[in-house]
């Protein structure tokens, strides 16, 4: 019998749900599924935008954001009278959640250094950079303002954990790790020489610089899968390189045929926060993962050993080539790799990292 059956009814309000794309869409949908598996009582409502439409195409229940939003909220609270709410993004609905559920336990899941982002908003406003600065100081306001009324923080690594306190976020935190659903991956030892993009196409993530990366690699294949505000920019840069190919983005339940299909996963990323869940499932798929040394990857990658560290293009350019020539030490990496995921990464073990702490701020 779970540890949870009978005990307390959580309500997730969920604005990236369910996981028709990676990234927090598919740690909520697992955290539900795997809750669920437990026996947990769980009721998901998805929050959308107003500008959201149909082409979410989420066939469970869901409210979008409007002036009525707290009303909507105590009519779900008296529908489903949880004990935990738990939601997953501060906008549309962060301020009501703490406002409505004022006696529920409220925890919430961070997966970004969103403070960095909120600080850099008049990049993405246009020519006025000051109107982008001024949107940035209130979303900040808003975030402290909504986060230090909550119970709990759960946050996917600890440079992020760090981040929150830095910028004066003083409720309990908890770093629990992106889950792996393990048994969706299975190894096939790599042996071409194709090397994979599979993300965000953002400044972040580095997009344009596995293009340059690539350009400098005769014999090898650079295949890039994802979606996002560079994607354009990706795409015409890689028109004048021979060796890349842009694909359109994968659903989620794709991913490990995607996985399978090439040798070795380069991620050049700039910024990121917590861990790359592309990191994660692509070393439980046993692929030789060649990223920087940002966010918490530290936390997952031992270097030869699980996976592989660099700063600069030509290095990486450089190690790819050294490590493909030796099999040996391409088959012990993909292996132990695998390993570290399936101890420390897999949903049976993140699973109860959940539970524990529904249980301790349980009322």
């Amino acid at each position: 019998m779970s540890v949870l059956r009978g005990c307390m009814r959580i309500l997730f309000l969920l604005r990236h749900f369910p996981p028709e794309r990676s990234g927090m869409a598919t740690q909520m949908f697992n955290t539900v599924h795997f809750l669920k598996g437990q026996g947990a009582d769980v009721k998901v409502v998805r929050l959308l935008f107003k500008s959201q439409g149909a082409e979410h195409k989420y066939v469970g229940e869901s409210v979008k954001g409007s002036f009525f939003m707290e009303q909507k909220l105590r009519e779900l609270k008296e529908k489903y009278k949880p004990d935990i709410v738990h939601f997953d993004s501060l906008w549309p609905a962060g301020r009501a959640i703490t406002k409505v559920f004022q006696d529920e336990v409220k925890i919430i899941s961070i997966g970004g250094r969103m403070f960095d982002e909120y600080g850099e908003y008049w990049k993405y406003t246009g020519s006025n950079k000051f109107i982008g600065w001024l949107k940035g100081q209130f979303l900040t306001f808003l975030a402290k303002d909504v986060l230090n009324k909550i119970d709990l923080v759960f946050s996917e690594g600890y440079d992020i954990e760090k981040h929150l306190k830095e910028n004066g976020i003083v409720v309990p935190i908890k770093v629990i790790n992106n889950g792996v659903d393990f048994s969706r991956f299975k190894y096939k030892p790599a042996r071409g020489k194709r090397l994979l993009f599979f993300g965000r196409f953002s400044w972040e993530n580095g997009p344009d610089r596995f293009v340059e990366i690539l350009k400098g690699l005769p014999g090898f294949e650079g295949v890039m899968v994802g979606y996002g505000p560079k994607e354009d920019e990706v795409r015409k840069l890689a028109e004048k390189v021979t060796n890349v190919r842009v694909m359109d983005a994968v659903r989620w339940d794709q991913v490990p045929e995607l996985l399978a299909s090439v040798d070795g996963i380069l991620l050049p990323f700039r910024r990121i926060g917590g861990i790359s869940q592309t990191v994660t499932e692509s070393m439980a798929a046993g692929r030789l993962v060649f990223t920087t040394r940002v966010g918490d990857l530290r936390s997952v990658i031992d270097p030869w050993k699980t996976g592989f560290f660099f700063s600069r293009d030509i290095e990486v350019r450089e190690l790819i080539q050294k490590v493909y020539k030796d099999k040996k030490l391409m088959g012990r990496v993909e292996k132990a790799a695998r390993q570290k995921i399936k101890k420390d990464f897999s949903w049976k073990v993140i699973i109860k990292e959940y539970l524990g702490a529904y249980r301790e701020h349980h009322r």
